[in-house]
C-alpha cells in the first residue's frame, strides 16, 4: 500500500498533467478548426468548436483544483 505522500504527489503530477493536455490542445485547436473551415468540413469544424470549449472548462475545473491544492500546500 502507497503512503498518502505519494499518493497526494501522483494527484498533484496527474492533475497538472491533464492542465497541460489541454493547454496543450487549446494552442492548437483553432489551426484545426481553422483547417476545417477551409476544406468546408463543417462536421469537423464544429467538432472541433465543441471540443475547445469543454477543454476551456476542463482547464478551469484543473486550474482551480491546482491554485486550491497549492493554497493548502498539496503539490
Amino acid at each position: 500500500m502507497r503512503k498518502k505522500s505519494a499518493v497526494r504527489k501522483n494527484c498533484s503530477y496527474n492533475i497538472l498533467k491533464q492542465l497541460v493536455e489541454r493547454e496543450q490542445f487549446l494552442w492548437n485547436v483553432n489551426t484545426y478548426i481553422e483547417d476545417a473551415e477551409k476544406a468546408g468540413h463543417d462536421e469537423c469544424k464544429k467538432a472541433m468548436e465543441e471540443l475547445r470549449e469543454n477543454a476551456l472548462e476542463d482547464a478551469e475545473t484543473l486550474k482551480e483544483i491546482v491554485e486550491k491544492r497549492a493554497k493548502q500546500g498539496e503539490l
